[in-house]
């Protein structure tokens, strides 16, 4: 299925937004059953515009936030002729950029095995970092693709996957964070011709 490339980016946040609310949660509560103790919830509130007070805001009444929004100008190729009379086949590579913000909920000393001491607060978010970059990584691998429709026809890249971050907001309160970007492929349909 093309989409309109007027609407392509739109088209990808909503179908990554949908894809991760639907599979998240089954994935991260497999990760808890790895290593108990790391309490990772699945997220429950998503935003499109990431700032210090959207994260303050969203993690007020919960423990994680998911943002999926566009981080960078799109790629976008004319590389037929093919198409109709008024519209032009064309693919587009369009750069969406998921962070997971979350504050921490374990109070007690936590060792996980494979590190083999105590980690301390910061550790235990950073730590938790990487486990969200996991789940993420695993669910639009799995799930993008198949799951879109046909908006998205394959993830072509993936430009980030830093986690492990500590995050201050405005009113002083750390919290932690995990990056990804991926750069995903679209069917395009671009206009022409008075369309």
């Amino acid at each position: 299925m093309s989409v309109q490339e007027s609407l392509a980016v739109l088209t990808a946040l909503d179908v990554t937004r949908t894809v991760l609310g639907a599979q998240m949660p089954t994935k991260c509560t497999a990760y808890e059953a790895v290593e108990a103790g790391l309490e990772l919830p699945p997220p429950e509130v998503y935003g499109l515009a990431l700032s210090r007070q959207a994260v303050d805001e969203a993690l007020k009444n919960a423990s994680v936030a998911c943002f999926v929004f566009q981080s960078r100008p799109s790629d976008v190729e004319d590389p037929t002729n093919s198409g109709t009379p008024m519209y032009r086949a064309g693919i587009q590579t369009t750069y969406i950029e998921i962070r997971v913000v979350y504050r921490s909920k374990l109070q007690r000393p936590y060792t996980p095995a494979a590190w083999g001491s105590k980690l301390s607060s910061q550790d235990i978010l950073a730590r938790r970092g990487y486990w969200y970059a996991a789940a993420v990584n695993d669910v639009l691998r799995a799930h993008l693709c198949c799951d879109s429709g046909g908006a998205i026809t394959s993830i072509v890249s993936k430009d980030s996957d830093y986690a492990g971050s500590i995050f201050e907001t405005d009113s002083t309160k750390i919290y932690g964070m995990a990056t990804l970007v991926y750069g995903v492929r679209q069917d395009t349909l671009i206009p022409f011709c008075g369309a």
